[in-house]
């Protein structure tokens, strides 16, 4: 059946303690933020429309402090969403969240409940340097964690999907076409289907423990090309 994904992704949801947060307290805040003209660029997230590109917006801050407040009840130091708008000159790339002492950054991906079907988007190309995705795709790939986040349209409720580390995520091949062929130049998405067929819907215990497996393979693969005698 076309369903099973998804009653598979709720059962791995529940398996992981995935717990619903509550972001409706920052509803104000966050669309502040979403219908100010400098905290978005309709170019170069390929919109035309004003209310399309506000949503986009709302859902993201949305979606970064129900992950904040999921992140900080198991780590302390952990910094708050930015909401400031900077203008677009002095934009940087940088992660949605950082925990103090913590090797790896939080990369925020957020959709409407109502729009799980097309799932989180990732801008892997633009000809702007800031405010893409760019640098998850490049030298922060190996730092990166992203936190894939689902907000309910009417309540502001959510809760974080998955904690997954992006390398894993580009090895793996779990980056598709997005639905909409206007987007294809400029955008890849992660669905959640391709996330149940992986068995990749980690919670952020779950997580950890799958981070320090691979640093302690990575580092014996390093070790070990140190070590080797070429023969020359």
């Amino acid at each position: 059946m076309n369903d099973e994904w998804r009653v598979e992704l709720v059962k791995k949801m529940k398996e992981v303690e995935s717990r619903v947060k509550d972001a409706s307290g920052h509803f104000l805040e966050c669309q502040l933020y979403a219908e100010n003209p400098d905290a978005g660029d309709y170019k170069e997230r390929l919109q035309s429309d004003r209310d399309a590109v506000c949503s986009q917006q709302l859902v993201g801050k949305l979606g970064e402090w129900i992950a904040w407040e999921t992140i900080s009840q198991k780590y302390a130091g952990v910094s708050f969403p930015d909401m400031t708008i900077h203008p677009v000159s002095k934009k940087r790339y940088s992660f949605d969240i950082v925990v103090s002492g913590f090797s790896r950054g939080f990369a925020v991906k957020s959709q409407w409940r109502s729009k799980l079907d097309l799932g989180w988007s990732f801008q892997w190309a633009g000809t702007r340097a800031c405010d893409t995705d760019r640098g998850l795709f490049s030298g922060n790939a190996d730092k990166s964690i992203v936190a894939f986040v689902l907000v309910d349209d009417n309540t502001y409720e959510g809760r974080v999907v998955s904690f997954n580390w992006m390398m894993d995520l580009i090895e793996r091949r779990c980056f598709r076409k997005p639905k909409k062929r206007d987007l294809r130049e400029e955008k890849v998405v992660i669905y959640p289907r391709k996330l149940v067929d992986e068995k990749m819907i980690r919670g952020l215990d779950e997580f950890e423990k799958y981070s320090k497996v691979l640093d302690r393979w990575i580092k014996t693969i390093v070790e070990e090309s140190r070590n080797m005698s070429w023969g020359c």
